[in-house]
């Protein structure tokens, strides 16, 4: 069995009310910058890229309203934290030659975590408390593009 923790931007906020409710069905609410995120979880043989396409299924079969799917991209402080080590160890890992190249370079470099995760295990022999799967990022953008393409369709 395999299990996914899949991240949404919401094209709206939900109450807290609605978070309570929604908690209660496995989704998990936060904010970052002002822009609302649900966290779906799921759990089965799927493959990844078919994970996003089954939250994002339950969660419109919920009423809510779906922007994007959003890869997990960590910042170093975040791979500090979860990895259990100094922000400086991360950051000299992230300047290694054979670590992942960042995702996004907008004044704060940014990692998909898999990619990470893995680099870290197998070259540091670290393990994380995450033992979830992730779709590609390749997925993510398949996703996001049928998402788009549905949503210019219904206009």
């Amino acid at each position: 069995m395999h299990y996914f923790d899949l991240r949404f931007q919401l094209k709206r906020a939900v109450t807290d009310s609605e978070a309570m409710d929604f908690g209660e069905k496995g989704f998990f609410f936060d904010a970052a910058d002002r822009v609302p995120y649900v966290t779906a979880d799921v759990s089965g043989d799927t493959a990844a890229g078919e994970a996003l396409y089954e939250a994002h299924r339950r969660l419109c079969a919920e009423g809510l309203e779906i922007e994007r799917a959003v890869p997990n991209l960590v910042a170093v402080s975040s791979m500090a934290h979860r990895f259990g080590v100094s922000r400086q160890a991360a950051q000299r890992w992230s300047k290694a030659e054979t670590f992942p190249l960042p995702i996004i370079t907008d004044g704060t470099s940014l990692w998909y975590w898999p990619e990470v995760r893995s680099w870290v295990q197998s070259e540091r022999g670290k393990s994380s408390f995450d033992d979830c799967l992730y779709p590609s990022l390749d997925d993510y953008t398949l996703f996001n593009a049928t998402l788009l393409g549905a949503g210019a369709s219904a206009a």
